[in-house]
């Protein structure tokens, strides 16, 4: 995702969740979801946070990892999108873990497909949502708030 900000000429991304749900309503004991709540929780982010964030190109690899756990784990929690400064592209992280993006104009759809090309991304289908990581569609650690 840093490769992909650069490319578009943008040194940051703007997170917001869709809903007014705090981005830390749901606790989960799952560990890797409870360090992604510590993490979050060490950069002032409280329990009734719903706003967005603002993050440098330096941060997204270890803020996308914990908000995928986040988002992988907990059932309740919005869906949580992006966009670049320039509103270029908007994209989201499913609960399977797949970057979900959607260009916004002619020139950020011939940067991003030029991007895939020579990146690890691989365009996916209607299909490539599922479980990649176990044999069946359950998901380890993920809670939902009965």
């Amino acid at each position: 995702m840093t490769k992909l900000t650069v490319a578009l000429h943008s040194d940051t991304l703007i997170f917001l969740g869709d809903t007014e749900i705090p981005w830390l309503y749901q606790d989960n004991d799952y560990k890797p979801v409870r360090v992604a709540q510590l993490y979050l929780a060490d950069k002032k982010i409280g329990k009734r946070f719903n706003g967005a964030l603002q993050l440098d190109t330096t941060e997204l690899p270890t803020f996308t990892q914990h908000l995928a756990w986040l988002i992988r784990c907990n059932a309740a929690l919005p869906y949580f999108h992006f966009t670049d400064q320039q509103q270029n592209i908007i994209g989201s992280i499913c609960k399977y873990g797949n970057l979900h993006l959607n260009t916004l104009n002619e020139q950020s759809d011939t940067i991003f497909k030029s991007f895939v090309d020579i990146s690890k991304f691989n365009y996916g289908d209607k299909n490539s949502c599922h479980n990649w990581f176990s044999k069946t569609n359950a998901i380890a650690g993920r809670q939902s708030i009965a």
